[in-house]
């Protein structure tokens, strides 16, 4: 278009001067464009008595037989139509998904049925033959074309497929005059259009029938290369695409001359070579992210070079977006503007993803999905609270709700909306806590959202969805959130870059995508009324795939947009324009050419049958010829390549899963024919990174190189940190030695492996801890620990009473602990068993301390080194001008009976192997016990020691504690000679010691750990190189 416009040419894209045609030949037709023919087609296949009636009108209409109707029937199909169509009737049955794209099927088979000429008489004479697998579905797509058009004649539309053969007849009745007059011209010629489908090439040859007799022509111009006549050569794609517009015009298209840049494509052994092989490249990346970024590199050096911005094009056989997403990364990154006409899909962009979510949540508020809701920042949290309340006041309490939704299982309730509501309200759990009075209004909070979101699921008809789905996302304020955040980055003159950018890209990606949504929205009612189906009752689901469809189905950006910018574009629509480079991707096998593909339901078959003994006097329909697809994308190669100064083919190894794809034939012949490939696989340099990305590809192999050296070598990158003052002063503070104290379990993780140290007490790196509706082994043990704290701080009083009252002490910490239980109720009904297991555990402890003469309990979770008023002070250990300040919680404290006094500090285990193992490794990694008996013997002046206990009721009774380990207690926690700290003291401070020096190389105490570490991402050590995982538990 513009090549012509600056030849000083009247051009016009085919699409445009069509519909011109038609508004002035055809004024009293409006015609349906594709996304609002799809969705009327599922509104009148939706309604089962107007898909009979559309049936019954067809000529050549027939009942099945009896047989077909009650197979039908049996099916679960609509009784009225069952004896009419039963596929169609028993897919409809099933609804969701499963009909959603059955419309698509049979809107796709009309739309391609239809290009190719075909009409409802045509799919008619089929049918009739019998039941083989072309009459049933050319009687399905009869069904299905004939309540699509009864629809759309009911608001007088038609589908605007259809407009080509319309249009033929319109203008092989309209007057010359009118007809020149409408075109503007006496002749016109269709250039570098090389796709031309039956329907088209119909009235472009009624055109030129017109028009001939008065010496005017519509003339249709395609490439051709320059061959010498020789009988025996084959078909190049040029050839194979003339001789199919031939046949369909009964007349032989103009041609034009183009050079074989890539030679004549046919890749067979005697094919003309190629004669630009001066001017071309290939490339071969290993993935989608590394060619994108070869396509970078490419436009690069061709702009460093003088090329113009407006004649570099990036091409691509399909606009995918597993091709497009890393490829508009790739250029962002680099600082280059790019353009393509559709953009990326409205639905990924965040705020629709929201919005959808929001939808989708009406039927099951489920608690996770409704936390990342209120998480998304897009909801705008003072629409939700009463009126007055602070908007910072309402953030927080709107984040509180999701805290309190992703850390309690779902409550039990009548209702999604009751169990939501009390998730939300739930008391305090270990892993997120808020105070009384934040309690209340997080309650109410969470009702709001409750009714919002719930509101939905009452629509029953389509205008109900539409005034639901409209009331949801005002009620939540996303379209006001939507393109609102950040706007001061808009308050800048200068061009943004970094952060300020990509801020400013969001913000309009956003905007731009929300003003689609509603565009889109308006457009399904404004259908919807049109179609007469504002009533027509559906569900949910199907309502959001009915519009997630139309969304992605709505991109476009503006023209505009490609000023300055690199072109992204289908290889297709790039023939015509000189280009200074031509970058071309996905030239892989299956995808460079693509063979031609078949339609789900307008297949060989049903196609064979239609062209089977046509009578042309009689059907317009024109089966495609084989290869016709191939031809096409490789003329439209061809073409791009010969007016390209420089071109750049590019073909990946590998999709997006991993599995291996092969290059294109046209590579592979370019290749024969002694073009060059380069390879870029993941060399930085060679893609043009910068510094600091060659930094980080430096370091992360020596991180990784680490673990596959014998020798480990350290450095400042892997296993020895450079300490400055400043990086001492952190890790003394985050290992214990300023204000805040370094927690026990942290200590424990500096045994086990310094890296993990480091990473969990400085680096703050936090395994997840997913809350499901079951517990993990994790979640487990908070409970046990909980129940069994509550239930001997109950019985305090009644255990240094001689004799005992076993029943007593039983019967009241099962009643305490039964408290604990109560809170952590859910809606889950396997939580009932896990919660029978926990009191197990709890009956059995307390058996086992009622029957241990030698002990009476003392503290139960007792804290020390925390804010809280009874806590007791940290532990403090001093040695040689290094201190090391200590926090914990001690799961339980005995103190012993009658005549000596001493302490017994008890220590919870999941079950019988994981006491052995602490027992194993006791001073080595399992510190907490003695180091919490030394406490304890300096808190209560009494000598301590301490012991492992399984809490699993089948390991209780069993339970027994070594002579030998009993001993190691005893040597770890006894100071010995007059020494200032006890064993355990000083292997704690030799830990943070050597931890404060920057000694943090991953060398774990046993190889097992680094299989179930939460940072082994972190030190970058392979999977291979881990020793295999021991099975801890026993059966």
């Amino acid at each position: 278009m513009e090549r012509l416009a600056r030849e000083g040419r009247l051009a016009e894209t085919r699409t445009s001067f069509r519909t011109r045609l038609a508004a002035r030949l055809l004024p009293e037709i409006a015609f349906a464009d594709v996304r609002e023919s799809r969705l009327v087609l599922g509104m009148a296949l939706a309604d089962p008595e107007a898909v009979a009636a559309a049936a019954a009108s067809r000529p050549g209409h027939k009942q099945l037989d009896l047989f077909e109707a009650a197979a039908a029937s049996a099916s679960g199909a609509d009784p009225r139509v069952a004896a009419e169509d039963p596929l169609l009737a028993a897919v409809r049955a099933r609804g969701g998904a499963t009909w959603a794209r059955m419309v698509a099927a049979l809107d796709g088979a009309i739309g391609l049925l239809r290009a190719r000429g075909a009409t409802l008489a045509d799919l008619e004479r089929i049918a009739s033959r019998g039941r083989g697998v072309a009459a049933v579905r050319a009687r399905t797509i009869a069904t299905a074309m004939a309540a699509l058009d009864a629809r759309l004649l009911q608001f007088g539309a038609r589908d605007g497929r259809a407009m080509g053969a319309l249009l033929a007849n319109a203008i092989a009745a309209a007057d010359t005059v009118e007809l020149v007059t409408v075109i503007g011209a006496l002749g016109i010629e269709a250039k570098w259009l090389l796709a031309w489908e039956p329907s088209d090439l119909a009235w472009f040859r009624a055109i030129d029938e017109k028009l001939s007799p008065h010496g005017g022509f519509a003339r249709v111009t395609l490439p051709a290369f320059d061959h010498p006549l020789e009988g025996t050569r084959e078909r190049d794609p040029l050839e194979v695409l003339t001789e199919e517009v031939a046949r369909i015009l009964d007349a032989p298209p103009d041609d034009e001359i183009i050079v074989p840049v890539l030679g004549d494509l046919t890749f067979s052994p005697s094919s003309t070579p190629p004669t630009g092989l001066e001017r071309l490249q290939l490339v071969r990346a290993s993935d989608a992210g590394l060619q994108a970024r070869a396509a970078v590199v490419a436009v690069e050096e061709a702009l460093a070079a003088g090329a113009l911005v407006e004649r570099v094009v990036v091409a691509l056989p399909v606009l995918d977006e597993r091709t497009l997403a890393p490829l508009r990364r790739a250029f962002e990154d680099a600082g280059l503007v790019s353009y393509e006409s559709r953009g990326a899909p409205l639905g990924s962009a965040p705020v629709i993803a929201t919005a959808m979510l929001a939808l989708e949540l009406s039927a099951s508020l489920e608690r996770h999905a409704v936390a990342r809701l209120l998480r998304s920042g897009y909801v705008d949290a003072p629409r939700l609270v009463p009126e007055g309340t602070d908007g910072r006041d309402a953030t927080r309490s709107l984040v509180r709700v999701a805290q309190a939704l992703e850390s309690s299982a779902t409550a039990s309730g009548d209702d999604p909306e009751s169990r939501l509501v009390r998730t939300a309200a739930a008391p305090a759990s270990t892993s997120f806590r808020r105070n009384e009075e934040h309690q209340e209004a997080d309650a109410a909070l969470a009702g709001k959202v409750a009714n919002v979101l719930a509101a939905p699921a009452k629509a029953r008809t389509r205008i109900e969805h539409i005034r639901a789905a409209r009331a949801l996302w005002s009620a939540l304020g996303l379209g006001a959130r939507a393109g609102r955040g950040g706007l001061s980055a808009f308050a800048r003159d200068e061009a943004p870059e970094g952060v300020a950018r990509a801020e400013r890209l969001a913000i309009a990606r956003d905007a731009r995508a929300w003003d689609g949504l509603v565009s889109v929205l308006d457009l399904y009612e404004m259908t919807t009324h049109r179609a007469h189906a504002l009533d027509q009752e559906l569900d949910a689901e199907l309502f959001r795939l009915e519009l997630a469809e139309l969304l992605d189905g709505s991109g476009s950006r503006p023209g505009a947009g490609r000023a300055g910018a690199i072109r992204f574009s289908r290889l297709a629509d790039v023939p015509g324009d000189p280009l200074d480079l031509l970058v071309v991707l996905d030239a892989n096998e299956g995808l460079l050419p693509r063979d031609d593909g078949h339609d789900a339901l307008a297949g060989p078959t049903l196609l064979d049958a239609l062209a089977r003994g046509v009578d042309r006097s009689k059907t317009t329909f024109i089966a495609p010829a084989p290869g016709i697809r191939r031809a096409q994308e490789l003329a439209a190669l061809a073409m791009a390549a010969a007016e390209a100064e420089r071109i750049v083919i590019v073909s990946v190894r590998e999709d997006a899963s991993g599995a291996p794809l092969g290059p294109s034939p046209v590579v592979t012949a370019l290749e024969r024919q002694g073009a060059v490939a380069s390879s870029v696989q993941n060399e930085a340099k060679a893609l043009g990174a910068s510094d600091d990305v060659l930094l980080r590809v430096r370091r992360e192999r020596e991180r990784e190189g680490f673990f596959l050296d014998p020798s480990r070598p350290r450095s400042d990158v892997v296993g020895q940190i450079r300490t400055s003052d400043e990086a001492r002063a952190i890790l003394r503070n985050a290992t214990g030695g300023g204000e805040r104290p370094l927690a026990v379990t942290s200590l424990e993780r500096f045994a086990k492996c310094p890296f993990m140290g480091f990473a969990q007490a400085v680096l703050a790196a936090r395994e997840p801890m997913p809350h499901d509706e079951l517990p993990d082994a994790r979640e487990e043990g908070t409970l046990v620990h909980d129940a069994l704290a509550e239930a001997f701080t109950a019985t305090r009083e009644a255990w240094p009473k001689s004799p005992r009252d076993a029943e007593a002490i039983m019967r009241d910490g099962l009643a305490a602990a039964d408290v604990v239980l109560e809170r952590w109720q859910g809606h889950a009904p396997l939580r009932a068993i896990v919660r029978l297991k926990v009191r197990d555990s709890v009956r059995a402890v307390l058996a086992a301390a009622i029957l241990d003469e030698a002990w009476d309990f003392a503290l139960a979770e007792k804290a020390f080194g925390a804010r809280s008023r009874d806590a007791w002070p940290a532990l403090h250990i001093d040695y040689e001008g290094e201190r090391l300040t200590l926090r914990g919680t001690i799961d339980r404290i005995d103190q012993s009976r009658g005549g000596k006094k001493a302490l017994r500090v008890v220590d919870y285990k999941r079950s019988k192997s994981t006491v052995r193992d602490a027992g194993s490794s006791l001073g080595e990694t399992a510190l907490q016990v003695p180091l919490y008996a030394c406490l304890s013997a300096q808190e209560l002046g009494v000598p301590a020691t301490g012991t492992y206990l399984p809490f699993q009721a089948r390991d209780v009774a069993e339970a027994k504690t070594p002579p030998a380990v009993e001993q190691k207690m005893v040597d770890l926690v006894t100071r010995v000679g007059g020494a200032s700290i006890s064993p355990v003291e000083h292997r704690a401070i030799s830990l943070v010691i050597a931890a404060r020096s920057g000694t943090l190389a991953p060398f774990p105490a046993d190889d097992s750990e680094c299989r179930n570490c939460a940072v082994s991402g972190g030190c970058r050590k392979p999977r291979f190189a881990m020793a295999p995982a021991e099975d801890l538990e026993e059966p």
